[in-house]
């Protein structure tokens, strides 16, 4: 009996490893597909913004901006960040001027992305003198950043969770 209940308990353990290695990955699938969503909406995305598309910066324009700057002016991880931002794109306004959208998105945005986007749209401003704008896509929002949203600091753009089914 003592072994049974010992074998039970070892299933059981391994019952939950799997399941929170089964959380994790549909967490990350569930991601990659808010951001293949956002990658392909980015001009309706422009549109709420009141906007209009121009054209997606790509990672080797983003490094091509930071080429002369002082290395001691930035930390290395926050540069390398900003590379691999989820979305950058060129945009211009009611008055033609042009100006820049930073963008993260995840399923949940939470404080991580709004601090990315706040990050990567003062760091546009900074390398290019150009304007920028932060914004989060996503499904849902974490409580903690819709403060950020409602003083207008960071741009919303919701992600239906039904554009997360197949057709």
């Amino acid at each position: 009996m003592d072994q049974l209940t010992a074998r039970m308990d070892q299933l059981a353990e391994q019952m939950q490893h799997d399941m929170g290695a089964l959380r994790t990955q549909m967490g990350d699938i569930r991601g990659r597909i808010v951001y293949d969503i956002v990658r392909q909406e980015v001009a309706l995305l422009a549109d709420d913004l009141g906007l209009n598309y121009v054209r997606t910066v790509n990672p080797l324009e983003l490094r091509s901006m930071t080429r002369d700057i002082d290395p001691d002016t930035i930390e290395p991880s926050e540069l390398h960040s900003f590379h691999r931002a989820d979305l950058v794109f060129q945009a211009t306004d009611g008055k033609d001027e042009t100006l820049y959208v930073a963008v993260e998105a995840s399923y949940t945005v939470n404080g991580r992305d709004r601090y990315r986007a706040v990050r990567n749209s003062t760091l546009l401003t900074r390398f290019t003198g150009i304007s920028s704008v932060p914004a989060v896509a996503g499904v849902v929002v974490d409580h903690h950043i819709r403060d950020s949203i409602n003083t207008g600091e960071i741009f919303w753009y919701e992600i239906p969770m039904g554009d997360l089914r197949p057709e």
